[in-house]
């Protein structure tokens, strides 16, 4: 059977509250049960406007569009909407876009108030999505109009002191026609302001999160430090066509809201704030940040935040700095040494081994869009030659049959053209694979610190490479694991790496032994007491050795006679009872033979 993916949109909680999925999801259930269809994947954005393209962008109905683009979706598959509105408000030109793809990527799209089913561009279906697309576009512009002017007025009663919307910042309600202020949420942000003037931001929200139980994150403290509504300011928002998001009027009302902390200790906090930089470090301001929106906690699944110290590079739970984290403890982890795992470990080749699998991906695609455009110029060149013949054929029956040939042609040629659609989309995520490849380690660790404007580009152009290799990197901060996980185009040609960061070297010992835990000294005095006894069983007497390097868990150690070495001595293999103790030794030849 068909497999049928149901889509269901609406744009408000009103519409939640109502009977939408309620009516939708019948209409679904008849329409499947009619044509015997498999349901795949139910696809929900609630609360979601399609009128500027926001649920093909970011909510399921993107994800769906992606999982077509990359070829996932059965052709002849189902999608099921109830009108055309569900799909897109957006404006004619791009509606018709998500339209054309999906029918010709081989997606049957069903709706269900006509209980139509469209295949083919054909001109009557062409013309149908038009004329609906346009109507949809234009009720929801007509409904935005009517939306601003609304908010026209109600800015207008603003300025003249009417509370003209019940919708108000976390501190206040509105009670009987009147602001309200709510204490306990007012009394934490007066002692945020107070801690605010001694502490930093991540010292405050410690503090702050200790005295009162509350679980304010970084973020939010630095938004409300700032926030001037605090002042009693408000000021109106309008939608901007040119930014894609709601930007300030430039209009501000003064003593709209209630006033919750005073001027002087507003404006001297701001003073605080631009003079000390949040958390004391220096931001990123050169691209030093190669792992921007891609590394993340393990353990709380937070973000991370990259800042300077003492020039030193630092990566932190975010959480953790305002204790959000699984414990009170701040997890940080040395930038350089971060780096090391995927650029200079083993000499190299970690990363080099995730770009030439990317750079045989890149080849493939490249070899399948050669193909798939000489393909789709051979059926343009027979699409040509059908019209022509067809134009000058006189027998009717022999015409018809130039026609039935050349819609086949034209649907192999739109299957060809959604074919390489698809290749670009790929090859767009792997781009400057080869570039990368051939670095060196001494060139690209300059690339990586250098502060040139060059460099600069290049650490933008890595990051955007990285994201497109990798979904996420997932670092466990107590043992310094760090593991990849590739984005899901590339997960099954690209294997995941488990690596551990190393840190900085032991001042006693100058060794770097990254994530391993001592083991204890009883312990150390046990297993020498083991050896030992195993040496003289092996044919050693009174064997007497010392630790040249300190013993941890998980990791060979050297184990070296007390007197000088003879010129002979030789690294020899562990005999198999002493395997288990993980220890690599040297002995003078002919020992334990």
């Amino acid at each position: 059977m068909p497999l049928c993916f149901p889509y269901v949109r609406f744009s408000s909680q009103k519409q939640a509250d109502g009977n939408s999925d309620v009516r939708q999801s019948e209409r679904i259930e008849s329409f499947v049960s009619k044509h015997n269809l498999t349901v795949d994947t139910r696809l929900e954005d609630h609360g979601i406007s399609s009128f500027r393209g926001a649920n093909a962008k970011k909510g399921q109905l993107s994800v769906f569009l992606q999982r077509v683009r990359d070829g996932e979706i059965p052709n002849g598959s189902y999608l099921l909407i109830e009108n055309w509105d569900r799909l897109s408000r957006q404006v004619l030109d791009a509606s018709i876009e998500i339209f054309s793809d999906l029918i010709r990527s081989g997606i049957k799209i069903a709706v269900l108030d006509e209980d139509t089913v469209y295949d083919d561009l054909t001109s009557n279906s062409f013309i149908r999505a038009i004329v609906q697309f346009e109507r949809a576009h234009s009720e929801s512009l007509r409904k935005s109009d009517m939306s601003k002017a609304s908010w026209r007025a109600k800015h207008k009663a603003m300025a003249e002191g009417a509370i003209a919307t019940k919708k108000s910042p976390q501190w206040l309600v509105v009670k009987d026609g009147a602001w309200c202020k709510l204490d306990d949420i007012c009394l934490h942000i007066e002692t945020m302001f107070s801690l605010a003037q001694t502490y930093g931001v991540a010292e405050t929200g410690r503090r702050l999160n200790a005295q009162f139980g509350t679980s304010y994150k970084t973020h939010q403290i630095q938004y409300l430090l700032r926030n001037r509504r605090l002042l009693g300011e408000h000021s109106p928002v309008e939608f901007s066509k040119e930014h894609g998001k709601n930007v300030p009027t430039g209009q501000v009302v003064e003593h709209y809201y209630p006033l919750v902390i005073p001027p002087a200790t507003f404006e001297e906090v701001q003073t605080i704030l631009k003079s000390r930089k949040p958390f004391s470090g220096r931001q990123d301001a050169t691209n030093l940040n190669i792992f921007r929106n891609l590394l993340v906690c393990a353990e709380c699944g937070g973000s991370t935040r990259f800042m300077l110290r003492s020039g030193k590079e630092f990566y932190y739970c975010t959480a953790s700095m305002t204790g959000g984290c699984v414990d009170d403890q701040i997890r940080s982890i040395r930038g350089e040494f971060l780096r090391r795992v995927l650029f200079k470990f083993e000499h190299w080749t970690a990363i080099r081994d995730y770009i030439a699998a990317g750079s045989d991906v890149l080849k493939a695609l490249k070899k399948e869009e050669t193909v798939a455009v000489a393909k789709l110029t051979r059926l343009e060149v027979r699409a040509d030659g059908l019209k022509k013949k067809h134009a000058a054929e006189d027998d009717e029956d022999k015409a018809e049959t130039y026609v039935s040939l050349l819609t086949e042609t034209r649907k192999a040629i739109a299957t060809a053209k959604a074919d390489i659609h698809r290749i670009k989309q790929e090859l767009a995520s792997l781009d400057g694979a080869f570039a990368l490849t051939d670095s060196n380690a001494d060139s690209f660790e300059s690339m990586l610190t250098s502060d040139s404007e060059q460099a600069r580009t290049d650490r933008q152009r890595l990051n955007r490479y990285l994201r497109g290799i990798f979904l996420k990197l997932e670092l466990h901060f107590p043992t310094r694991k760090l593991e990849t996980q590739p984005i899901p185009a590339l997960a099954n040609r690209i294997s995941p790496v488990v690596a551990y960061v190393p840190q900085p070297k032991d001042k006693r010992t100058g060794d770097d032994y990254g994530h391993h835990t001592w083991i204890s000294k009883d312990k150390q005095v046990l297993i020498i007491k083991s050896i030992k006894a195993r040496l003289r069983r092996a044919g050693m007497s009174s064997p007497t050795f010392y630790l040249v390097k300190p013993i941890y868990e998980d990791v060979v150690f050297s184990l070296l006679p007390k007197k000088k070495p003879h010129k002979n001595h030789k690294s020899i293999e562990m005999p198999e009872e002493l395997k288990s103790e993980r220890l690599v030794w040297q002995s003078p030849d002919p020992f334990l033979k």
